[in-house]
C-alpha cells in the first residue's frame, strides 16, 4: 500500500501510515482511536462601567456640604476645593475588564494502553480535520 497524503496543514500531517506533528512521528497501526474535546472557559462578568455620580448622591452630598459649611464657615477655603476634587474623582473611576478569552480544542489519541495529548488549538476547524483524517487513516490501515 502507498503511503497517501490524507492532511497537511501548518505543522501537522496525516498520512495513511504516518500521523506528524512538528518533529513527532506517530504510526497509525499503533493507534486505536482519536477523539477531540473542547474546552469553553467560563466567562468573567465585567464589574460594572464607571458611572457620574447620579441626582440622588450629588443631593446629599449638597446637604452634607452645607450642613458641614454653617458648622465650619472658617474652614470653607479648604472644603470646597476639597469637596469638588473628591466629587471628580468619584466620576473618573473606571474598572478594568478582563480579556475574553477564546475557547480551545484538543485531541487525543489512544493506543492500545495509553492515551496521550497530541494537539490542541483554538482553531476548532484544524482539530476537526485532522481528527477526520486519522480516522480516515486508521479504517485504511485495518
Amino acid at each position: 500500500m502507498q503511503e497517501e497524503v490524507l492532511f497537511q496543514e501548518d505543522n501537522v500531517t496525516v498520512t495513511s501510515k504516518r500521523l506528524i506533528i512538528l518533529n513527532t512521528t506517530y504510526a497509525i497501526s499503533g493507534i486505536t482511536s482519536v477523539r477531540y474535546e473542547a474546552i469553553h472557559p467560563i466567562p468573567i462578568t465585567p464589574r460594572p462601567p464607571s458611572t457620574p455620580l447620579s441626582k440622588k448622591s450629588k443631593i446629599i452630598l449638597s446637604i452634607i456640604f452645607i450642613f458641614f459649611s454653617a458648622a465650619f464657615a472658617p474652614l470653607l477655603i479648604i472644603i470646597v476645593p476639597l469637596l469638588i476634587m473628591i466629587v471628580k474623582e468619584l466620576n473618573t473611576i473606571k474598572y478594568p475588564v478582563p480579556p475574553a478569552k477564546k475557547s480551545e480544542y484538543k485531541m487525543y489519541i489512544n493506543f492500545s494502553s495509553l492515551e496521550t495529548q497530541t494537539l490542541s488549538s483554538e482553531n476548532e476547524y484544524l482539530i476537526r480535520d485532522v481528527v477526520s483524517a486519522l480516522n480516515n487513516a486508521i479504517s485504511m490501515w485495518r
